[in-house]
């Protein structure tokens, strides 16, 4: 089976692993909470752990409580990248940054992983392009999460692949078509209520998205140095269907890349 070695960027050799975190909302605020959780971990078996910022522009509205990772009605009004982040510091020992804002990929030079957590799919094939169109990012590696209403996707792979290095596709290099057929206006109409958010979307997907990621992903990746998949599908109800590493992988989607070498 072929597996894909960590970078040296994720292996806690002289320095923390930068991370951007794009979104604070249902999925993001829940991969906070176990970036906390990673972060934790691997300082409590090595000296470096992970530096994150978090990218959202938005405020917490009523909608927003019980799905989301919000505590309250007084938690309304306030942006979700500062809260969130604000609470880590204080209570969790971090020293975070929230940039209440839209990302850019001119200001994550430095980025050694991207995690988007948004619904938009126009933004992430923006991300996707701009993140093609600069080699700056030739080490790093991209997380994408999505979401439905009882389950999701979870995609690991370079920030951007030059065809022929061996270096595993990112999310826009193997599912771009998939992004260009979906509707943003259906995806991003806003709820009147909780309830009505509970009904579009079951609750605790958020969370077994960004626990999945964080088991079947992230943490192999980041305390094992390496993985066999690249992410998974999760249905709630049906069940997990993990994506394998490799070119036969790549190649259902459409990206043939001659350099990949396969581990027995």
């Amino acid at each position: 089976m072929a597996t894909f070695l960590a970078p040296m960027a994720f292996q806690g050799v002289g320095r923390d692993t930068k991370v951007i975190l794009v979104g604070a909302g249902g999925t993001g605020s829940a991969m906070l909470t176990q970036l906390h959780k990673l972060d934790k971990s691997l300082r409590a078996i090595g000296e470096y752990g992970i530096d994150v910022t978090v990218y959202d522009p938005k405020k917490v509205t009523e909608t927003n409580i019980i799905r989301q990772h919000f505590w309250s009605e007084s938690d309304i009004g306030f942006n979700k990248a500062s809260l969130l982040v604000n609470r880590f510091n204080q209570f969790g020992g971090t020293s975070w940054i929230a940039m209440n804002k839209l990302f850019e990929v001119s200001s994550a030079n430095e980025a050694d992983l991207i995690i988007t957590t948004i619904d938009s799919a126009k933004a992430r094939l923006q991300i996707g392009k701009e993140l093609t169109e600069t080699y700056k990012f030739k080490n790093s590696l991209w997380l994408d999460l999505g979401n439905g209403s009882r389950g999701g996707n979870c995609y690991i792979g370079s920030a951007h692949a030059k065809r022929g290095s061996g270096n595993p596709p990112s999310p826009y290099q193997l599912f771009k078509d998939d992004w260009e057929s979906i509707d943003d206006s259906k995806i991003s109409e806003p709820s009147c209520s909780a309830r009505e958010a509970l009904e579009k979307q079951n609750l605790g997907v958020n969370d077994a998205m960004a626990s999945m990621a964080l088991f079947r992903v992230l943490a192999p990746l980041m305390i094992k140095g390496e993985i066999d998949i690249q992410g998974f599908f999760l249905d709630m109800v049906e069940g997990e269907m993990p994506i394998p590493y490799g070119e036969d992988t790549w190649e259902i989607y459409g990206y043939v890349d001659s350099k990949v070498e396969s581990a027995a």
